[in-house]
Order: C-alpha cells, then structure tokens, then sequence
C-alpha cells in the first residue's frame, strides 16, 4: 500500500483544518510551515492581526509588496518601536483596521504616517503608549482626521513643550472612551497631552467613560471640561499629582477650583493618588471631602480610591484622612445609592449604604475580612500591604 501524503487528503479536509485552527494564530502558522499549500490560504487568518518591529519589518514589506490585498484583511495592527530609516510597505491598503496600537512611535515616522492615511477611515480603537508629537497641531489633527474613532487609550503620550503653546481644534470627535495617563512620573511632556485634549470640550459631549491624571494646574481647565462633557459621563477615573496639601485648611467646597456637580448620571467614581508625608499637620487628602462634597449623580453606585505608594511605612497610611472622608460618605444622599465593599491598601471602596459613623478595618465583618483575604491570595505584596493597614489581619495572612 502506497503511503499517504498530507497533499492526498481531500481538498475539503485541507479547509476543514484550516477553518479549526481559525483564531489560532500560533497552531495555524506551525501547521503552514508543516504544509506549504496551507499558506496562501491561511495567510488571510494569519494577518487578520499584525504586529510589526524593527526586526520583521522587512518581512512584513516583502509580503505586503507581494501580496498587497493580503493588507486589506488586517483588523489589528501594532507597530512598536520601528525605526526611522526602515520603509514601509510602497502600498499599505490597510482599509481595514479597527484597532491601530502605536509603541514608542514617534508620529511622524513614516510607518505611523503610512498606516494612518489608509486606516484612518476604518479605526476604532486608538492605542497610543510612549509615543511622541513634535507639535501640537499635528497631534490633535492625528485624531480629528479618524471620522469613526470611538476609543482612544493615550499613555506616556508626549508633546514637545514650547514657549508658544497655541489652542487648536481638537475637530469632530465622538468618542465614547478616553484615557490619558501620563504615567508614574506625571512629567511635563506628558501632562502637555492632557492639556491639548482638555482645552476643547465640545468634542467630547457623547463621552461615557473617561481616566485621566492631572497635574494641579489642569484643574480650573478640567473644570470647564466637566460643565460640558460631565452630563453624559457614567464613569470617571480621576487622578491627581499632589506632592502636598491642594488647598488650605478651612476651605469650603465653593473655593476649591473643581467641582463634580455636572457629572450627574455617573454610576463610578474613582480617584486615584499618591502616598506623601503629611506635611504641617495636614495631609495630602484634606481636599477629598471638598470634592465628594459636590457630588450630586443620583445613580452613583460606587466610590473607590486607589492609593499608590513605594515603601509606605505605617505613618504614611495613617496620615490618610478616611475619617472625614467616611462621615461624608455616610450622609443619606450616599448612603442610598452606595452599596459596595472592597476596602483594601490599594484599592478601597466602602460602602456606605450601612454606615452611621466612621468605619475602621476593625469594623469589618469577620465574613469580609476572609473573602479580602481570599481575594488576595497569590499576590503578597498586596496581601503585606494590607496587613500593615490591619494587624487583624496578619495571623490569617500568615499561612498564605
């Protein structure tokens, strides 16, 4: 009996594998290099996402040069860290693409142009991470020219900082999502990017869910982005850089520059912010019951804060005032609406549907404090964090 080669199966079995293996990039391209005659059939699939770099650049040329409708079948595209003198495809038909990911690209190289001038009118989502714009008109022009845009995610986006920082037009936008974090050092190339976005808030009536980190100097901007932008907002994630007391003590909601009053419909509200020593006897959160104070969103279901912080002694955790920030979370106007509980080092929401008076970990049902540590298991920093919040705690932890 003659053997049997993979080329004498039936050509319906040849797309019967090959349709199995679909959403299987790793398992197709291994089975295309066992079977040559898979390849020009399963190189649709296999570019349906394409990640580009310095090191297969050229590979990626060569296919799109030769086989240059293979492009139009691309629905994710990252391009990371690509260098300047490396050319991109002569034609790129990237019609596509509905998520385009940018990496340490700077936006005017010649792959991220490329890219651009196909996609621009198929993309979706916008991925941008540690990239950077020499100008702020061509920045906001990147964006603007993407007529069915919905998502854009910006981290470690930079800006060239000049002494002549014009407004321009951000265009017709209609996102639904925005995030723009400037990273762990909140640097002044990033916070550039912040203030390009913020300083036009019309284009942003139909945004629902926003994470931004502002620097102090952004707040009375921030502040007129909200009056617009803040009606249709159900989630804010706001973070920002402190390296002491926002305001002085005895101030009263009406003076601090930004309120939450537009943000009505919200149903989460986050903030986020950095441990720093206490300073003249005050702490760094002495400005949160000022803020929560002007919350008014009828349909508010969870209020959580997230503390960052490297090498935080226990000092530094006390200095945080939960207790003025519980009595205000325990007013009637939360306590109808706030029905969530993941207190924690890291991450702490409370729930203050049931509280009357200031809460303490110690406080905590035995039941919660068990589903935390649970909750926890397999990540021990986060558990150690939590035991040097609660002592309770630490002989339950130890075991884990």
């Amino acid at each position: 009996m003659p053997s049997v080669t993979i080329r004498d199966l039936p050509l319906e079995l040849h797309f019967s594998i090959l349709d199995q293996l679909r959403g299987d990039r790793a398992a197709l391209h291994v089975c295309c290099i066992t079977c040559k005659l898979w390849l020009p059939h399963a190189q649709r699939t296999l570019y349906e996402s394409a990640q580009v770099n310095s090191k297969n650049s050229g590979a990626f040329r060569w296919t799109m040069t030769k086989r240059p409708e293979l492009a139009s079948n691309i629905r994710e595209l990252t391009l990371y860290d690509i260098a300047q003198t490396l050319h991109p495809p002569p034609t790129l038909r990237l019609s596509g693409v509905q998520l385009l990911r940018l990496v340490a690209m700077d936006m005017s190289n010649p792959w991220t142009t490329a890219a651009f001038s196909t996609s621009k009118h198929s993309v979706r989502l916008l991925s941008l991470r540690d990239c950077h714009a020499e100008d702020t008109e061509s920045f906001l022009a990147f964006l603007s020219e993407m007529p069915n845009l919905k998502n854009v995610d910006i981290e470690r986006g930079r800006l060239k900082i000049t002494d002549n920082q014009g407004i321009y037009a951000v265009g017709p936008l209609d996102l639904e999502s925005l995030s723009v974090i400037g990273g762990e050092s909140y640097d002044l190339a990033s916070l550039a990017v912040v203030g390009a976005l913020l300083a036009q808030p019309g284009s942003y009536k139909n945004l629902s869910i926003l994470k931004i980190h502002l620097n102090i100097g952004h707040l009375f901007m921030f502040d007129r982005f909200l009056a617009v932008a803040g009606p249709n907002l159900r989630e804010l994630n706001l973070g920002i850089k402190s390296d002491g007391p926002l305001v002085p003590l005895g101030m009263i909601p009406q003076q601090f520059p930004l309120s939450l009053g537009c943000c009505t419909n919200l149903l989460l509200f986050a903030l986020e912010f950095r441990l720093v020593p206490p300073s003249q006897g005050t702490n760094h959160l002495y400005y949160v019951p000022l803020l929560l104070s002007t919350l008014s969103a009828l349909k508010l279901r969870r209020v959580m804060f997230v503390a960052k912080a490297s090498r935080a002694a226990q000092q530094d955790l006390d200095a945080l005032d939960w207790e003025g920030i519980g009595q205000l979370l325990a007013e009637e106007r939360f306590a109808m609406y706030i029905s969530d509980v993941n207190p924690g080092a890291q991450v702490r929401t409370m729930p203050y549907s049931t509280m009357h008076a200031p809460l303490s970990f110690s406080d905590l049902p035995v039941e919660l404090g068990v589903e935390i540590l649970e909750f926890l298991r397999g990540d021990s920093q986060a558990l150690h964090s939590c035991c040097l919040t609660s002592k309770l705690w630490l002989q339950h932890a130890q075991p884990i």
